[in-house]
């Protein structure tokens, strides 16, 4: 047998374990190899640029709607729960992070709520809650107050005797007249009050809101509060929850994205920033390899075998392949 034959032969040969050995070769050569040798930082960056330039093209956004459009379709059918499509085992760790307790910063807390839409809402129910309560003291003024200066003084004077009922039937008429007075002109100024009220107590109110989420001693009702939202979420059924996100239109959400992440790659300076970026990391890495990183995390002689077994399989399929054969065959002619 010619020794190109024979030397393929073996090369296939799984029992000699050539190529297993050919791909331990390999791993052992990546892992020991310096990442600031692997690539040179220009072809990284080019690469990289090319990469999101092809993820944010046409022809992904298309794949991505009709992707979007079959999930949408799928899950607006789906009657279960999101907790009964969630993995049982997830459940308890995202309990934990989710009622973690926390206290933010209460100036950072401010700054986050300060805004417009709050502080309407914040007017909005200062604003009923006075309103409201004007109203409540006004029907107590007719029903009660009123009695005091009319009604009830007409009855003392029915019931009165001598000088004191004398004395209440000549105040009674002007008691009544006072209170009628008094609230016309309540009511005449309560729109004006009330307004200049709201006016100096949102933001004050704002601030007791961002003080008490911010309150050490409220961490732990506030993590309750946010697993009763977890809760919520778990217990509806997932068509809804398909329909809330349809409302945020995640098509036109995604498109945006992509479009931000292609005017990013496409920007005159992306090759020299990220060039620069990643020549910074591997300066930090230094003469670090993959094998040394691997070792620290402890995850070495796992990476390492699963690697020398995927890449011995598909070495193991090159070559037993017509091209391999020929390709091997050349290497022996003179």
């Amino acid at each position: 047998m010619e020794p190109s034959r024979l030397a393929l032969e073996r090369l296939r040969d799984p029992k000699r374990g050539a190529v297993e050995a050919l791909a331990s070769l390999l791993v052992e050569e990546a892992l020991s190899t310096p990442l600031r040798e692997v690539a040179h930082p220009r072809w990284m960056a080019s690469q990289l640029a090319a990469t999101l330039e092809a993820a944010t093209g046409e022809g992904t956004r298309a794949w991505m709607r009709e992707r979007m459009a079959a999930e949408r379709a799928r899950w607006s059918q789906d009657r279960r729960s999101l907790r009964r499509w969630l993995p049982a085992e997830l459940e308890p760790s995202l309990r934990k992070v989710v009622g973690r307790p926390w206290s933010p910063d209460p100036d950072m807390v401010l700054r986050i709520i300060d805004q417009a839409v709050v502080r309407d809402l914040v007017a909005d129910i200062l604003t009923d809650s006075l309103t409201r309560f004007s109203k409540r003291l006004r029907s107590l003024d007719k029903s009660v107050l009123g009695g005091i200066g009319g009604a009830a003084a007409r009855k003392a004077v029915q019931r009165g005797r001598g000088l004191f009922g004398q004395m209440v039937g000549d105040i009674a008429p002007g008691a009544e007249g006072l209170m009628g007075a008094m609230a016309e002109e309540f009511e005449a100024s309560l729109h004006r009050r009330v307004t200049e009220f709201v006016g100096r107590s949102v933001q004050d109110t704002l601030g007791r809101i961002a003080r008490h989420l911010a309150d050490p001693s409220h961490a732990e009702a506030y993590g309750e509060v946010r697993l009763a939202v977890l809760d919520v979420l778990l217990d509806t059924p997932i068509a809804e929850l398909t329909a809330e996100a349809d409302k945020l239109d995640p098509e036109e959400l995604v498109g945006m994205i992509l479009d931000s992440v292609r005017g990013f790659v496409t920007s005159p300076d992306f090759l020299d920033t990220a060039e620069a970026r990643i020549a910074a990391l591997m300066e930090q890495v230094g003469d670090g390899t993959l094998g040394a990183w691997l070792d620290e995390v402890g995850l070495r002689e796992v990476w390492q075998s699963s690697s020398v077994e995927l890449l011995g399989e598909r070495l193991g399929a090159v070559v037993r392949t017509e091209a391999f054969e020929r390709w091997w065959g050349e290497l022996f002619e003179a």
